[in-house]
């Protein structure tokens, strides 16, 4: 019944839509896709993001 005598479990919830990570399934699919990528795109995609 989700009941508990702790009274901190309320606080040891995730955060909805993240793993106990911290990545949601968007964090996870980009890191993946950057992991893939050649070191050229690799390259590309970080001069991209500064």
């Amino acid at each position: 019944m989700g009941e508990t005598d702790d009274p901190s479990a309320e606080t040891k919830k995730e955060p909805t839509g993240l793993a106990a990570d911290g990545l949601s399934d968007e964090d996870r699919e980009l890191i993946e896709a950057f992991r893939a990528a050649s070191p050229e795109k690799r390259q590309a995609i970080l001069a991209l993001l500064k």
